[in-house]
């Protein structure tokens, strides 16, 4: 994939976020996957995003094993064609250029952002990856992890499946 051209696949979740919201997290963690992953799907090509939305079984965690990947799939061929087909929309294009805005009012300059909020809507933001591990742990903290998203603390270590690890916010974490 020409890893900085996500505008397909992040109109698709933008999408999946408005019309499968129980479904959103698993979709993220999944492209994600499927990007960083060999053989790293081009996400770009329609076909690609199709077959990767296609395939991602219920329940996936981020371990290639950690569902049933010949059971139940969390988007059905009709999904995945609304899905592809609201991607192209210009109320897609609309939501994602109005959240790139918002991100750069923010103050992201480049990527990975991460901004995480509060239940008090207090946020910070953190930039680049190496700012996961504490991004992730402060909302491990907060509970927003587990209580919103339902996705477990896992950090991704390349070439080597996922692990969990323990990780504590920055000492000074506005939140």
């Amino acid at each position: 994939m020409i890893l900085g051209h996500t505008i397909l696949p992040l109109r698709a979740l933008h999408h999946i976020k408005r019309a499968y919201p129980t479904r959103f997290a698993v979709a993220l963690h999944y492209l994600f996957y499927c990007v960083w992953s060999p053989p790293n799907m081009d996400l770009t090509k329609p076909e690609s995003l199709a077959e990767a939305l296609s395939e991602l079984p219920v329940g996936f965690n981020g371990i290639e094993d950690s569902a049933d990947t010949a059971g139940d799939k969390a988007f059905s061929t009709n999904e995945v064609k609304d899905i592809l087909r609201a991607a192209a929309s210009q109320d897609m294009k609309d939501v994602l250029k109005r959240s790139t805005q918002e991100a750069l009012d923010q103050g992201a300059f480049g990527a990975p952002w991460l901004w995480v909020t509060n239940v008090g809507g207090e946020g910070e933001p953190f930039f680049g990856s190496d700012r996961y591990v504490a991004g992730l742990a402060l909302l491990h903290k907060l509970l927003v992890v587990d209580f919103v998203l339902k996705v477990p603390l896992r950090i991704p270590v390349p070439g080597a499946a996922f692990s969990g690890c323990q990780a504590t916010p920055p000492a000074k974490s506005k939140l």
